[in-house]
């Protein structure tokens, strides 16, 4: 947790990273949005460093990750938050809109995930049966390399797979296995009022058609391309990341302040 150098500011960002990674992936983004913001960094249930957590253990979903996030919230007494996520946790923010939307002030959703193409199909399919052959942090290597393909993807590659072999073979197979339950947490949200950034490198193959498709007449919701940049874009592009970031997060929390003046 950051706290902002104004006690009266109570502005709360809460970032939520990518499977197999952890807090440690938004390194380029704290700085940056504490010079405006509160932050918090959540480590998503079986990713390090948390300890096993019976909750977790005894019934994994995106709906149980979901209530887990908001009990954080609550214990730190954050009644409403802007949330930023990347891959799996743009995923979970899908899923945090459609049960908690009074809780979300606003979403910026990076690497974005809402349908699979058929070559990522495929790809799901031979992990289902490579998982039962290969160490995971093999298997996780092959879909990191196909992801992000590109000499300019490395070191956001290198980054998720150091952060993935501190995650061990236990947790990352009970995440495997929610893959296809994915595309349910985006059910809705196209129709919800929560204003809503979508950042995608112009690279991340696998996912911007279909994320496009999906905001076709969406009102609230925006994507912008980053160029030159694959599915990491916090890490392989961080200051274009963080402008876009901050940029449209002060838009909202400057309508709202209008809104209360208002009122």
């Amino acid at each position: 947790m950051y706290k902002h150098d104004n006690p009266l500011n109570d502005t709360w960002v809460v970032l939520l990273h990518g499977l197999g990674g952890n807090s440690v992936i938004w390194k380029k983004q704290i700085e940056s949005f504490t010079e405006h913001y509160n932050v918090i960094t959540i480590d998503l249930p079986g990713h390090y460093p948390n300890e096993p957590l019976a909750k977790w253990e005894f019934n994994n979903s995106f709906e149980i990750c979901a209530d887990m996030i908001m009990d954080v919230l609550n214990h730190h007494y954050i009644q409403k938050a802007h949330l930023v996520g990347i891959s799996l946790g743009s995923v979970i923010i899908h899923q945090m809109i459609q049960q908690y939307p009074n809780r979300i002030a606003s979403a910026v959703l990076g690497g974005a995930i809402t349908e699979f193409n058929w070559f990522s199909k495929m790809l799901l399919k031979a992990g289902n049966y490579l998982k039962k052959v290969l160490p995971y942090i093999w298997l996780y290597a092959i879909f990191a390399h196909v992801i992000m393909p590109r000499k300019h993807h490395k070191k956001a590659r290198w980054i998720f797979i150091r952060e993935a072999k501190k995650m061990g073979s236990h947790a990352f197979l009970k995440w495997f296995s929610l893959a296809n339950d994915i595309t349910r947490t985006p059910i809705g949200v196209n129709e919800s009022s929560i204003p809503r950034l979508y950042l995608s490198g112009s690279e991340d193959y696998l996912f911007i058609s279909k994320l496009n498709e999906f905001l076709e007449n969406d009102s609230y919701g925006e994507l912008v391309q980053i160029p030159e940049c694959g599915h990491v874009c916090n890490i392989e592009k961080p200051e274009m990341f963080n402008k876009l970031t901050i940029g449209f997060m002060n838009q909202q929390v400057n309508l709202e302040r209008v809104r209360k003046v208002s009122n």
